[in-house]
């Protein structure tokens, strides 16, 4: 149910919440289920490659100013961001629905 909820999130964006989303999605025809989900996998991937360019074109304009960019972040930069995001990431989850935290339990072992 994650990875089919995370990809029918993709593009499905309402305030409405992600469990009646999943039953209103599981109501489609199984052909409208597989047309959906196709389109979200495509949305997905071309997501992924625009924000890979857009990095590397932000990295190459932020090198031609002068500016060091460490990659990868090192250790300590990265444990810091996630030291710094535990907080309001723990803040969200305990707003949101179960199904919320399933997902990004998944995104985050991508």
């Amino acid at each position: 149910m994650v990875a089919r909820a995370a990809s029918f999130g993709t593009i499905y964006a309402t305030s409405r919440p992600l469990t009646t989303r999943f039953h209103d999605f599981e109501a489609l025809p199984r052909e409208v289920q597989d047309q959906v989900e196709a389109a979200a996998a495509e949305t997905g991937k071309s997501q992924i490659e625009l924000l890979a360019n857009r990095t590397a074109e932000n990295y190459k304009r932020m090198r031609a100013n002068g500016v060091s960019i460490d990659e990868p972040a090192s250790p300590a930069v990265v444990a810091a961001l996630k030291s710094a995001a535990s907080g309001p990431i723990a803040a969200w989850q305990a707003k949101v629905a179960a199904e919320a935290v399933a997902i990004l339990d998944w995104a985050n072992q991508q």
